[in-house]
């Protein structure tokens, strides 16, 4: 069974974000993305959806989304948490 609500939320904006990358369908889209990568904020629920070509370009387009998150919020990146590779603090990136 799947828990549709939660209690444990993070309390200010970029204290938590998920990430995520997502492999597409075996044919890649029209413009030849292969991936998704998502960026959740787990206070607001915002989301992120960005498409790749390759894995190898996450890291930069992990720096685009903190950069402009904590730009646009005014705070900073605090934890970062991806479903393989486990909890991040943000002075990794």
């Amino acid at each position: 069974m799947i828990c549709k609500v939660t209690t444990m939320h993070a309390k200010h904006m970029l204290s938590c974000v998920h990430t995520n990358i997502c492999s597409l369908l075996s044919t890649p889209s029209h413009c030849g993305y292969q991936y998704l990568i998502m960026f959740i904020d787990n206070s607001s629920c915002y989301a992120s959806i960005s498409p790749l070509w390759q894995k190898s370009k996450v890291r930069k387009l992990l720096k685009v989304f903190i950069t402009q998150a904590e730009l646009e919020i005014g705070k900073k990146v605090k934890a970062l948490h991806s479903n393989r590779e486990g909890k991040y603090m943000a002075s990794y990136v």
